[in-house]
């Protein structure tokens, strides 16, 4: 058999546990290993604070320190639904209104463009097939909505499963930290020593590439909230109220982690609403907070990086992609880690190689 065959039949083996692995063992194992990385993570913290402060045990320090990490996160995952529900809320009652804002920004905007040459006959072809659009969804919107209030209180079908995964979740960060290395040399024991030393490489891989994707995200992420923090809270004090601004900070900052995705995913139409809404002024201070965030993100990112772990736009947009077709919403976050984890490994069998 050619040494193609071979390769290609390695790496599609590879690639079929891959997907298995994370199609259906991962959603399984899921709670365990959150749970068992939330130990890990308060290991050498509990640590410390049990040499500084003789009184407090390690166990009991790492309780204390992965009670503060679960409680932590639920109250940041607790504003932001609150934060989205109310939104949806307040959007909701006023569609008709602010259709009929649009539909008269629209009718401006086709109005001005008439009579000014080859631009201003193609703004007004686009402006009227934007009110057409408008028409039918003023018109049919009322049709559409039940369905899609449906669609999102059938979410809440999933909750339970979403609350057990959780519980199982927190229980198995306490019964972790406490015990975290004797539950690792019991797995290293469970498997034998060539797939050992492999996994074993991997997770350390994994966690190196985690730990400095956390580190550096967390950094951008924290200077990305303090932007939109001073940003937002100044557009309060001038009058131009933006509502809750600490969640509406965390929220967007949230969103720019995500990938493909960024800060005008939201600012940019939240400006575009302000000035359809007649509130131009408020509208030009979202797109200056939203040239500020971007210049600083595009200044700051490369140096923090350094070129580590970053992908080519290009795989990474695959990644996003594939990993969205092949598992979901979770496959845009687990595909471009994935890829970052492999390059790591290549990296390091290289350099040992060489």
């Amino acid at each position: 058999m050619p040494d193609y065959y071979k390769i290609a039949l390695k790496y599609g083996a590879y690639f079929a546990l891959f997907y298995l692995g994370v199609k259906y063992a991962l959603p399984l194992a899921a709670p365990f290993i959150i749970g068992l990385s939330v130990a890990a993570l308060v290991q050498k913290p509990a640590r410390l604070l049990s040499e500084r402060i003789p009184a407090l045990s390690y166990r009991t320090c790492c309780v204390i320190l992965t009670s503060a990490v679960i409680f932590g996160t639920v109250a940041v995952v607790y504003l932001a639904v609150c934060s989205i529900v109310n939104g949806a809320m307040s959007f909701c009652p006023g569609i008709p209104e602010h259709l009929n804002r649009i539909r008269q920004f629209v009718n401006e905007v086709s109005n001005g463009a008439k009579g000014a040459g080859t631009w201003g006959k193609f703004t007004a072809f686009v402006a009227s097939g934007a009110s057409h659009c408008m028409d039918f969804f003023s018109e049919n919107y009322r049709d559409y909505l039940p369905s899609v209030l449906r669609r999102s209180t059938s979410l809440f079908s999933g909750l339970p499963s979403l609350l057990t995964a959780a519980v199982f979740t927190a229980l198995s960060a306490f019964f972790g930290c406490g015990n975290y290395r004797g539950i690792k040399e019991g797995i290293r024991r469970f498997l034998p020593q060539e797939a050992a030393e492999k996994t074993s490489l991997i997770i350390q891989t994994s966690v190196a590439t985690l730990t400095e994707m956390m580190k550096t995200y967390g950094l951008i992420m924290l200077i990305t909230f303090s932007e939109l923090l001073l940003g937002l809270g100044i557009m309060n004090l001038a009058g131009f109220g933006t509502g809750n601004i600490i969640t509406v900070a965390l929220v967007i900052a949230l969103i720019d982690i995500l990938p493909v995705l960024g800060t005008g995913t939201v600012l940019i139409p939240w400006a575009l609403f302000e000035f359809i809404s007649g509130r131009v002024v408020s509208g030009i201070m979202l797109l200056i907070l939203f040239a500020v965030v971007e210049t600083v993100r595009n200044l700051l990112e490369p140096k923090l990086i350094a070129g580590k772990l970053e992908l080519h736009p290009f795989f990474s947009l695959a990644g996003v992609y594939i990993g969205g077709k092949l598992f979901g919403a979770a496959g845009i976050f687990i595909m471009p880690l994935a890829m970052m984890i492999f390059r790591q490994i290549y990296s390091q069998k290289n350099s040992a190689a060489n």
